[in-house]
């Protein structure tokens, strides 16, 4: 129906929704079908190409003259699949209730084709952190007894053992993982105040922190919307620098990141990674062509299995990591 209405003048445009809705278009036997893309997923009533001839007759019935400028349509050439009858639809609330049940199943699919995509970054960014020469050291510090779960099936399961050592000659040579947070002006988000970020070095199992608060906006604070924690940096000192000097530096950072990882794949972490990349991008940082990222919004949702965004303080606490002063921008 969106076909048939894209390039007509609005006046036309409503008497053909009319006649879209009316029984006389939709309660016919043997015309309407519902079905699945194959590629898409996605599912959309379908009209069988037999009756396309007998619509097009009826639109020049009821339209005479002004049936020229109604776009014709051909048959679809995609090869849907899980086709079957819909139910009579001899009033319009039929088509719409079917409309909406399709609408929410698309939903339903979209949803959880992003689970399935988040799913295969966390076994990509397990993969990279596990598949290093520092992997051993990590484990061993971190506790595990097993890696982090892989949820896909496609992921072959990794025996600790089999990990390459720092003098295995055949181990990789590990990424620089770059975790950043930014932290602005609640009235102006387009003053930073402070620039925070971790750096983990997987080839030789190094962590680095790093906070900067911008001088440029000493006199601004945070404090009514977001509480202000420019000041309470745990991991080393907080630097004061330019935003000129601020930028300098993680564009240093993300440069040597990228010449010391494998293939050049330094990795660029956040939570809520679009929304801190477009600040970087618009401050001036240019970011390695061969960067990864990884969302760790999306990561939890791996984790969970469910499309869900859940704010950082949330996940700590759901997988036991003590937290504090989470606005901080060094307290990732």
């Amino acid at each position: 129906m969106y076909e048939w209405t894209r390039n007509v003048d609005d006046e036309l445009k409503k008497d053909l929704m009319r006649f879209f809705h009316s029984p006389q278009f939709l309660d016919r036997p043997n015309i309407f079908f519902k079905g699945q893309d194959p590629g898409s997923s996605k599912w959309s009533i379908l009209m069988a190409a037999s009756a396309l001839d007998e619509s097009r007759q009826i639109l020049l019935q009821i339209f005479g003259d002004r049936h020229t400028s109604i776009i014709s349509l051909h048959p679809n050439q995609v090869p849907y699949v899980h086709i079957e009858p819909t139910p009579r639809m001899d009033t319009p609330q039929v088509y719409d209730r079917l409309n909406k049940e399709l609408i929410k199943k698309n939903k339903l699919e979209k949803s959880r084709q992003r689970v399935r995509s988040w799913q295969s970054n966390l076994n990509r960014a397990t993969m990279m952190v596990l598949r290093s020469s520092g992997a051993k050291q990590l484990i061993a510090e971190a506790r595990w007894n097993t890696p982090p779960p892989a949820y896909s099936a496609d992921t072959p399961s990794i025996n600790l053992n089999q990990l390459p050592s720092p003098t295995d000659p055949s181990a990789l040579n590990g990424y620089w993982f770059i975790a950043v947070d930014i932290e602005s002006f609640e009235f102006d988000h387009t003053k930073v105040l402070e620039i925070g970020w971790s750096i983990f070095d997987s080839s030789r199992c190094l962590f680095v922190d790093k906070h900067y608060a911008v001088s440029n906006y000493s006199h601004l604070h945070n404090g009514k919307y977001v509480a202000d924690r420019r000041d309470c940096f745990l991991f080393g000192k907080t630097a004061w620098a330019s935003l000129n000097d601020c930028i300098r530096e993680i564009q240093e950072d993300l440069n040597r990141g990228a010449r010391l990882s494998t293939d050049n794949q330094c990795v660029f972490i956040a939570h809520d990674v679009a929304s801190d990349e477009k600040y970087l991008r618009q401050l001036g940082v240019k970011f390695p062509e061969t960067m990864v990222k990884f969302d760790t919004i999306e990561l939890n949702g791996a984790r969970l299995r469910e499309d869900k965004k859940t704010g950082l303080g949330k996940v700590l606490d759901e997988v036991g990591i003590e937290n504090y002063s989470l606005h901080n921008a060094g307290m990732l």
